[in-house]
């Protein structure tokens, strides 16, 4: 929102927003640990979006984030899993402080799977049936059935995204998810600032 009240056109200039403001906001958080005691080496950056393809280098961000306790992978999903946010939970970065020993740090618990087996069946039945419809002619479709996979968990649903983030993620048009993007930055903007109006769009 402030962002685009600074410039309007920024989202016509920066069509991958959200990869530019992760990169913005590791970039002022390792800022701020400039000149901290133990940090001698640079913390090295792997962003969700990288690829070997495009960048020479990837993360799994989701195995990351069992690794560190915060959400179970659950493999045959595909899909990291809070505890209490459930699916609707997203990773952009990974940060790792090459060369800090914390050996009196105790080991985060191995997270659990927070589904219960009849939920994980449905779950995957539905995904199975997405992949098995899937065509190659129809991206709205393919689309929409992934987005009926996500919105199909019960845990951590009164997380669930607003209206705009879910056409932002599950959205095959470029100018479309942007307009959404755009839609949602406004609303957070408040009264009086643009975001009445977009409420009501």
């Amino acid at each position: 929102g402030e962002r685009l009240a600074e410039d309007e056109n920024y989202l016509a200039r920066h069509p991958d927003a959200l990869d530019a403001y992760a990169r913005h906001a590791v970039s002022t958080l390792l800022r701020a640990l400039d000149g901290v005691p133990g940090l001698d080496a640079a913390p090295s950056v792997v962003f969700a979006d990288e690829t070997l393809e495009t960048h020479g280098r990837c993360v799994s961000v989701a195995t990351a984030a069992h690794v560190a306790g915060l959400a179970f992978y659950d493999a045959s999903l595909q899909r990291s899993l809070h505890k209490a946010l459930g699916p609707w939970i997203a990773y952009r970065a990974v940060i790792v402080f090459s060369g800090v020993i914390a050996p009196r740090l105790p080991r985060p618990p191995e997270p659990t799977n927070p589904l219960s087996p009849a939920e994980a069946q449905r779950v995957l039945a539905i995904q199975q049936d997405c992949f098995l419809r899937w065509d190659d002619s129809d991206e709205q479709a393919n689309w929409g059935r992934l987005r009926s996979i996500v919105d199909a968990f019960e845990i951590g649903r009164e997380h669930r995204y607003e209206h705009e983030m879910m056409q932002f993620h599950y959205e095959p048009d470029a100018h479309r998810r942007l307009e959404a993007l755009r839609r949602t930055a406004l609303c957070a903007r408040g009264p009086g600032d643009g975001g009445a109006a977009a409420r009501r769009a």
